[in-house]
């Protein structure tokens, strides 16, 4: 587990997927924030260390956003889980059309942080 760096008030590590798989939890895939996994502590967001860093901020908005609305919102699993991937949806069609190209840790979070507030404020969402 490797601190990369902060989103927000939560902490961002990257973790072995293998070793999550083989030792802690089976069905971890990708990524894990504490409203999903009671193993993710509350301040973190765990996000699988092979991703390229475009990938990984795609799964950076997922995690945080799904998050969000279940410890804030009050949202099941899977409405939060839908709502997240809306957000990455909207990123990821904008890495399809070139339009993002991130060179490490740092600058994927600012732009998952850009793309969250974004989404907050287009979906009205406070």
């Amino acid at each position: 587990i490797k601190k990369v760096g902060v989103l927000f008030h939560m902490n961002v590590l990257t973790v072995n997927g293998e070793v999550m798989r083989n030792e802690v939890d089976i069905d971890f895939c990708v990524g894990g924030n504490p409203a999903r996994y009671a193993y993710t502590p509350d301040d973190e967001i765990w996000i699988e260390q092979t991703f390229t860093f475009t990938d990984f901020a795609a799964v950076l908005i997922h995690e945080f956003v799904e998050s969000v609305f279940m410890a804030f919102k009050g949202m099941s699993y899977d409405d939060a889980h839908d709502q997240a991937n809306i957000a990455e949806g909207d990123f990821r069609k904008k890495i399809v059309k070139g339009e993002e190209k991130i060179k490490d840790y740092t600058e994927a979070i600012e732009i998952a942080k850009d793309a969250i507030e974004k989404h907050f404020k287009d979906k009205k969402i406070n």
